[in-house]
């Protein structure tokens, strides 16, 4: 006989309330309240928590995702329906809340959770492949009823949560995955991006609320696109061989161009370096497949950048010896949005040269790393700090976004090399004690928490 606790009587009235309604505000309150119960420390209540999950999210998603729509779906086009109306009608399509359950799984509070009872589930060999066809059903017929109400693919995006889940649960069922489905999607997200996809805050500029109303949709679909790379990276096993390779020259080409969001960048790099390893026959020709295009996107990466500090320096000997401008008006708001999209690519490449260290730390980086030092140097007065000639600009005050990313990936360098870490380290600590930036101070501190596991007797506070 238990000792009597509150707290299970509070979880079993949760879970009486979840099973026999499924209205938004009690499946909101029990994904709040019960998945984060996997992280106690009582194994009973783990396994209790992994079998309501099962019972109650995947089982529910997997009997309203397997629901057959009849051949002539007139019935659900309507040629006037607008947007918001059209995604309430596919939500009411699927039963039992299934789509507000994905919605609220994806949450920023609940996903951790989530992501630790898919992965026990699968460990466990509990994740049935009914799952799996259920997600890739509930997206098709999505994206099916969108076009067939006339609406514009390039305004659509799977129900929110859906990729997520598919994402986890394909790590573990990677044959219920169809590469056709997965295939036919990235060429949807590839093809059509969103009208107002995401850049970087200067190249935004003022926005009402109608261009935020479609930024945040950019958001979503630049998370799809994240959450389908990785569900690519885990089937890759079962891709056919050159469907394979095409994927992976599309990837390289897409990094290449310095444009994603940082969000993509990490999953771009790891879907290619999988893909590599399915390409190549033996771990040896994987290494080198992966290194070589490394070094071609590390050199892309490092011209961007001088590219970008090369135009920066002409426009100050333009303003400093010519007052006005000689350019017209017109001229020079488009220089200056030209500038915009260069610093976007910058940040970016400044950004992806920190995934390709995390992908490959024997990469040759001898061209980098004066860059970066140049940057995160620029702001200092000290003269023993030396400056690229080329640089003649205080990045710092110029493109501070540019400045707190170099930092950034200059941590991580520095985390593959030991001995360029015993040199950079009392950097690190002098710009944590006087930076006024509270994002770049966060983001030293969490480098320099890594420091500190990495390399023990180097850190002295």
């Amino acid at each position: 006989m238990f000792p009597f606790n509150p707290f299970f009587n509070f979880c079993d009235s949760d879970l009486q309330a979840f099973r026999i309604f499924s209205v938004d505000s009690v499946t909101k309150e029990w994904l709040h309240s019960i998945p984060r119960l996997i992280m106690d420390n009582e194994s009973s209540i783990q396994e209790e928590c992994e079998n309501l999950f099962l019972e109650l999210v995947l089982d529910r998603v997997s009997r309203g995702g397997c629901i057959n729509f009849p051949d002539n779906k007139s019935g659900f086009y309507n040629l006037n329906i607008k947007t918001k109306t059209l995604e309430k009608e596919i939500e009411l399509l699927f039963p039992d809340g299934v789509l507000c359950l994905l919605k609220e799984i994806c949450d920023g509070a609940v996903t951790p959770w989530v992501k630790k009872l898919c992965t026990n589930l699968g460990k466990k060999k509990r994740l049935k492949p009914k799952i799996a066809i259920a997600l890739q059903n509930i997206i098709s017929t999505s994206e099916s009823l969108w076009l067939g109400n006339s609406m514009p693919i390039e305004k659509w995006t799977a129900p929110p949560g859906a990729w997520f889940l598919l994402s986890e649960v394909s790590a573990f069922l990677s044959k219920a995955v169809d590469w056709e489905f997965l295939h036919h999607q990235w060429e949807l997200l590839d093809r059509y991006p969103p009208d107002g996809e995401v850049k970087s805050p200067l190249e935004r500029g003022f926005v009402d609320e109608e261009v935020l109303g479609t930024e945040s949709s950019s958001v979503a679909w630049a998370g799809d696109r994240v959450f389908l790379l990785q569900t690519i990276s885990n089937v890759s096993v079962e891709l056919p061989p050159e469907p394979a390779a095409d994927l992976a020259h599309k990837l390289l080409k897409r990094i290449e161009e310095f444009s994603m969001h940082s969000t993509e960048v990490n999953a771009h790099v790891k879907a290619l370096r999988t893909l590599c390893k399915r390409k190549t026959s033996n771990p040896e020709e994987a290494d080198g497949l992966v290194m070589k295009w490394v070094q071609q996107l590390l050199s892309e990466a490092s011209k961007i950048l001088e590219m970008y500090f090369s135009k920066c320096s002409e426009a100050n000997k333009d303003s400093t010896f010519f007052t006005p401008p000689r350019s017209g008006r017109k001229n020079s708001k488009r220089a200056t949005a030209a500038m915009c999209r260069l610093l976007s690519q910058a940040i970016t490449a400044t950004y992806t040269i920190g995934s390709l260290v995390i992908v490959c730390p024997s990469a040759d980086l001898k061209a980098i790393i004066p860059i970066l030092h140049a940057i995160i140097t620029s702001g200092s007065s000290d003269p023993k700090l030396t400056k690229l000639p080329s640089l003649g600009v205080s990045v710092k005050q110029t493109s501070p976004s540019l400045y707190i990313q170099a930092w950034l990936t200059m941590g991580k360098i520095c985390l593959a090399d030991g001995k360029l870490a015993k040199r950079y380290i009392p950097l690190f600590v002098q710009e944590l004690e006087k930076s006024d930036s509270a994002a770049l101070r966060n983001n030293i501190v969490v480098t320099m928490a890594d420091f500190c596991i990495r390399y023990t007797a180097l850190v002295d506070w």
